[in-house]
């Protein structure tokens, strides 16, 4: 008989380990949300809230910060990112992290630098870890790094999801917020030299009203065209065509609102980049 108590309440203790693992998000996801909810588009924008109750999510600006100069990230450099979440009365504290480029598929490699944080299988998320989910009264801030892409990815995203919770134990009462960041690609320091096309001829360069292009491409298929500005910005020139020939030749019209200065040419052969630093005078 005495055995039979004993394996019931055995029984009773190792349910109720289950479920305070279930339903305590104390015991849960102090340790790390699960991947997938920090408010992305890879994510489709879900965020802690799908197990949090609480008001909708806010989103606010400037809860993630780096050290990307304002000219754009340089393709490979390791930069610095910091999350920081603030909010008066409150110890504990959450966040999960993800960059992204425009179409929402993940670029460049996290790199976590101390206990205060932990990457996700794959790399693809960077999180709180338990110990350091409470640092002080009113915020906590999480530092790591961030190697960037290759040359041509375009502009960046970092998309993060903040916890601010009521230490209750129960997944009540706690206040989600969201935050991105946007970083482009720094354009004035391309390497004229990738491999994507053969050779590439501008003309006439300096251009006024169009500019005409010839390029013999690596791979015959499909080639886009772009205009970008030195800050990264996309002119309106978005040119796509299926090249079935080695050399082709491309008339351009600019834009008749287009400003004197440098530009940057990009052409996409089938997935590789090639940049042409082209001057506009008018």
């Amino acid at each position: 008989m005495r055995k039979k108590i004993l394996i019931s309440l055995f029984v009773v203790f190792i349910g109720f380990i289950l479920f305070d693992s279930l339903y305590n998000p104390a015991s849960t996801y102090s340790s790390g949300p699960p991947a997938g909810f920090c408010g992305s588009p890879d994510d489709g924008y879900q965020t802690c809230v799908y197990c949090h109750q609480g008001p909708v999510p806010t989103a606010l600006p400037d809860l993630i910060t780096s050290n990307i100069p304002t000219s754009g990230y340089i393709p490979g450099d390791t930069f610095s990112i910091t999350a920081t979440i603030r909010k008066p009365g409150h110890t504990r504290f959450g966040f999960e992290l993800s960059p992204t480029d425009q179409t929402g598929s993940i670029h460049g490699t996290l790199v976590d630098t101390s206990l205060r944080t932990k990457l996700t299988p794959g790399g693809r998320y960077i999180e709180h870890t338990d110990s350091n989910s409470t640092m002080s009264a009113d915020s906590n801030s999480w530092s790591f790094l961030w190697v960037a892409p290759a040359s041509g990815s375009g502009v960046m995203s970092f998309y993060g999801a903040f916890n601010v919770t009521n230490n209750s134990g129960t997944f009540s009462g706690d206040t989600i917020y969201t935050s991105s960041l946007d970083v482009q690609e720094n354009l004035t320091l391309i390497d004229d030299n990738l491999p994507s096309t053969k050779e590439i001829f501008t003309y006439p360069n300096p251009a006024a009203d169009h500019i005409y292009l010839r390029t013999e491409v690596s791979i015959p298929g499909k080639t886009d065209i772009r205009l970008f500005d030195c800050a990264g910005n996309n002119i309106q020139i978005n040119y796509s065509e299926n090249i079935e020939k080695s050399f082709s030749l491309f008339s351009i019209n600019l834009p008749q609102q287009i400003v004197s200065g440098i530009y940057y040419m990009r052409i996409n052969n089938c997935g590789v980049t090639k940049t042409k630093k082209i001057v506009v005078v008018n």
